[in-house]
């Protein structure tokens, strides 16, 4: 079976994209200090915002609680990008691919790579306590669901859950990012 040229063209001009957009994690101002009078996440985005014992909570617990869910939110999104360059990793070893999508997926792990090293310097940032090493605190897997998980992403070709984590976790994005932009717009 042929494969089409649009789709390579259309990858091509991706992969020409995301060169030219590529950027240095230097390149972000570390040096901005971590502001602990204000919630860090939109307050949305922490689960018990919407429980009904959560208005019981005072303005400093509600801060705090958002603190922490942010510091959770960026646990989160470490371990999936991780489970996702685990995956993609072994289909990149165990697969033959056009050149155009194999570089495509190699500047998709480049990506992610960087993205969990900026959440790693953000939750350093923001609670050194919790962090003196490189582990989360907020987020774990239990023994089956990490055996699962390890299961899918170690046999990228026969579990293709990973596929679904890939796109979850990418959709995940686009929902956070939009909750900051709209109460970016309520409380700029």
């Amino acid at each position: 079976m042929a494969i089409s040229r649009k789709p390579l063209a259309s990858l091509a001009r991706l992969n020409r994209q995301a060169r030219e957009r590529a950027f240095s994690i230097e390149a972000i101002d570390w040096s901005q200090p971590v502001d602990r009078t204000k919630p860090w996440i939109p307050e949305l985005l922490g689960l018990l915002s919407y429980a009904p014992s959560y208005s019981l909570l005072d303005t400093s617990e509600r801060r705090r609680y958002n603190q922490l869910s942010a510091l959770g939110l960026c646990e989160q999104f470490i371990l999936f990008e991780q489970m996702v360059i685990s995956a993609l990793t072994g289909v990149l070893a165990r697969c033959e691919l056009p050149a155009e999508l194999r570089e495509g997926l190699c500047c998709f792990v480049t990506d992610e790579e960087k993205h969990i090293e900026m959440f790693w310097r953000l939750l350093e940032r923001s609670e050194p306590g919790f962090y003196p090493v490189r582990a989360p605190v907020l987020v774990s897997l239990s023994p089956l669901q990490d055996l699962l998980m390890n299961c899918a992403v170690n046999r990228p070709r026969l579990f293709l859950a990973w596929i679904w984590l890939t796109i979850f976790l990418e959709e995940r994005t686009l929902f956070v990012s939009r909750q900051y932009l709209e109460a970016q717009r309520k409380a700029p």
